[in-house]
C-alpha cells in the first residue's frame, strides 16, 4: 500500500510465547504466513461507474501456486440485485485465447465513461505493448475495442466530461512501468541528458487519433479534466521524473493550444498531489505536505483558484492527514484521511472548511494506488478495497459506511496472528498511536494474562508528515 496506514491485513507477524496450553497449538508453517502477507497484494485498482451500478476492479493474477505474480485482470461486478446477491463478477479483456495465457498480460487502470456504459482500461494482450481498450456494456456481450496504437507506456486514462475522448500519461518508447522503483534502460552518452517525460495526450475516440499536449521536456505525474473539457489541472516539473517530484508545480493545461501555465510553485518543503478541478471550474483542491515518496500522501488540503492567486490551507492545525479527495459539488469535498488509528472519511464544507466526519473505523480503504476510494456521481456510493488485522482485502461496494462485499478473492486466508490492539504513548515528539498484536490463538487479554513477554520496536511512517497524528507502525516480536 502507497499510504500511512498502518491497519493493513498482514503487514504485522508474531511469534509464540509463555502460552495458555489452548495456544500452545504449533505455530502457523511459514507457508501460510507468506501467502496471509501476499494477500495484500491481491488488488491493484477500482472504478465504479458514475450511476453506481457497477464496479470494476484489478486484481493481480497468480501463478501456479497460488501467489500473486506482476500480471493482472479486469473484473467487473452489477451492483443491481438479485435475490439481494450481488451479480457474479465477470473478467474483461482484450486477450481473445486460452484463459491459461492470461498470466503472460496485464490489463489495468479501468475507468469509466460519464454515462457508465463503457469502460476503459490499459492492456497489452496486443503485441505486448500497452494500449487502451475500451468496452461497451450497453450490449450485451462487451467485446473490448482497441483505440490506441502506440509506442510506450500508457497509464491513468480518463474520459472526457462528454466522453467523446479519453486523456492518458505517456512515456514514448518505455516498456513497462515507470517510477523510482523500476528497472529503466541504460543511459548512452551523458547520463541523464535525455530523460524520459511523461506527457498528458488525449485520444479521439471517434477517429482514433492521438495528440500529445503537454511540452515535451515537462513530466505530468497527475492531472484531471477541467469540467468544461477544455482544460486541464496537472501537477508536473521539468526534468527527469523520478528526481523531480518533490519540487512539482501546479499548473493548467490548455486543450486546444497545449499552453501550461504555473498556478502554484509550493514552498520547497510542501510536495503536492491529487489535483482536483471543482465542478464550476473555479478551483482547483489539491493536498500539500511533507511527502517522501510519490504516492505516500499526507498533509493538508489546499484550494487554489483556476484563474491564478493565492493558494489557501483549508486544514490547518487538524489533527489527521488527507491522502485522497474528490468534489461533491461546488461547495463541498469529500476526503479520505488518517486521524489517529483510524481511516475517516471527511466533508469539508466551503468557505469556511467545516468539517464533518460521515464514517471512520479502524481499516484501511483503498483505491489500488493508496489511500482512497472510487466514488458515484452522488456523492456517496463508494467502492473501495477494504482490509484490516482481521480481514483480508476484497472489494466492497455501496452508500458510505453502508458497504457490501463483492469479491472473494480472499475467502481462503485468515490472519496468522492473534487480537490487534490501539495503544497511545506519549514521547518527547508528542502523542504516539500504535499497533500492539498478540501471538497466533490469543487476545490481548491473555497475553497480559500469561505474561507474553513483547519486544517493541517502532518504524517511523515513511512521511515526516505522519508525525502530526503520531503515526508509528509498531511491530510486535513476542518472546
Amino acid at each position: 500500500m502507497a499510504s500511512l496506514r498502518v491497519a493493513t491485513f498482514g503487514c504485522l507477524l508474531a511469534m509464540a510465547s509463555v502460552l495458555p496450553a489452548a495456544a500452545q497449538a504449533a505455530p502457523p508453517a511459514i507457508e501460510q504466513v507468506l501467502d496471509t502477507v501476499t494477500a495484500g497484494e491481491t488488488f491493484r485498482g477500482v472504478a465504479l461507474s458514475p450511476d453506481g451500478a457497477r464496479v470494476a476492479w484489478v486484481e493481480a493474477v497468480r501463478d501456479k501456486d497460488g501467489r500473486p505474480t506482476p500480471r493482472s485482470a479486469v473484473f467487473v461486478a452489477d451492483l443491481a440485485q438479485t435475490g439481494g446477491d450481488i451479480n457474479s463478477p465477470r473478467q474483461v479483456t482484450a486477450h481473445a485465447a486460452k484463459a491459461a495465457d492470461n498470466l503472460q498480460i496485464a490489463e489495468s487502470d479501468p475507468v469509466w465513461s460519464p454515462d457508465g456504459r463503457r469502460l476503459a482500461f490499459v492492456s497489452d494482450a496486443v503485441g505486448g505493448e500497452e494500449q487502451i481498450f475500451i468496452a461497451d456494456f450497453s450490449q450485451p456481450e462487451p467485446k473490448p475495442r482497441q483505440v490506441t496504437r502506440l509506442h510506450g507506456h500508457l497509464s491513468t486514462p480518463r474520459f472526457s466530461p462528454d466522453g467523446r475522448a479519453v486523456a492518458f500519461l505517456y512515456i514514448e518508447g518505455r516498456k513497462g512501468p515507470a517510477g523510482p522503483l523500476q528497472a529503466t534502460a541504460r543511459d548512452a552518452g551523458v547520463v541523464g541528458e535525455h530523460p524520459e517525460e511523461q506527457r498528458l495526450a488525449v485520444a479521439d475516440l471517434a477517429s482514433g487519433d492521438v495528440r500529445t499536449l503537454s511540452p515535451a521536456d515537462l513530466y505530468v505525474y497527475e492531472y484531471d479534466w477541467a469540467p468544461d473539457g477544455r482544460s486541464f489541472a496537472a501537477t508536473a516539473a521539468h526534468g527527469s521524473g523520478d528526481d523531480n517530484w518533490y519540487v512539482a508545480e501546479l499548473y493548467t493545461l490548455n486543450r486546444e493550444s497545449g499552453e501550461m501555465r504555473s498556478l502554484w510553485k509550493p514552498p520547497i518543503d510542501v510536495q503536492i498531489a491529487v489535483p482536483r478541478v471543482s465542478p464550476d471550474g473555479h478551483s482547483i483542491a489539491l493536498i500539500g505536505g511533507i511527502m517522501s515518496d510519490e504516492g505516500l500522501t499526507g498533509g493538508d488540503v489546499y484550494l487554489v483558484p483556476a484563474a491564478g492567486g493565492e493558494a489557501r490551507n483549508l486544514t490547518p492545525g487538524r489533527p489527521a492527514s488527507p491522502a485522497w479527495l474528490a468534489w461533491t459539488s461546488p461547495a463541498r469535498l469529500l476526503v479520505v484521511e488518517l486521524a489517529d488509528q483510524d481511516t475517516a472519511l471527511t466533508a469539508l464544507d466551503l468557505p469556511g472548511a467545516k468539517a464533518t466526519t460521515l464514517w471512520h473505523g479502524p481499516e484501511t480503504l483503498s483505491d489500488g494506488q493508496g489511500l482512497g476510494i472510487a466514488l458515484g456521481r452522488d456523492g456517496r456510493t463508494s467502492a473501495a478495497i477494504r482490509h484490516d488485522f482481521g480481514h483480508a482485502p476484497e472489494v466492497w461496494a455501496g452508500p458510505i459506511g453502508a458497504w457490501r462485499q463483492v469479491s472473494r478473492a480472499n475467502a481462503r486466508f485468515a490472519p496468522a496472528w492473534g487480537e490487534a490492539r490501539s495503544l497511545h504513548w506519549t514521547t518527547d515528539a508528542g502523542k504516539v498511536q500504535g499497533w500492539l498484536l498478540a501471538p497466533p490463538r490469543m487476545s490481548f487479554i491473555d497475553c497480559m494474562q500469561y505474561g507474553c513477554r513483547s519486544q517493541l520496536s517502532i518504524k517511523p511512517p515513511a512521511s515526516p508528515h505522519g508525525r502530526r497524528v503520531g503515526r508509528y507502525l509498531l511491530y510486535n516480536a513476542v518472546k
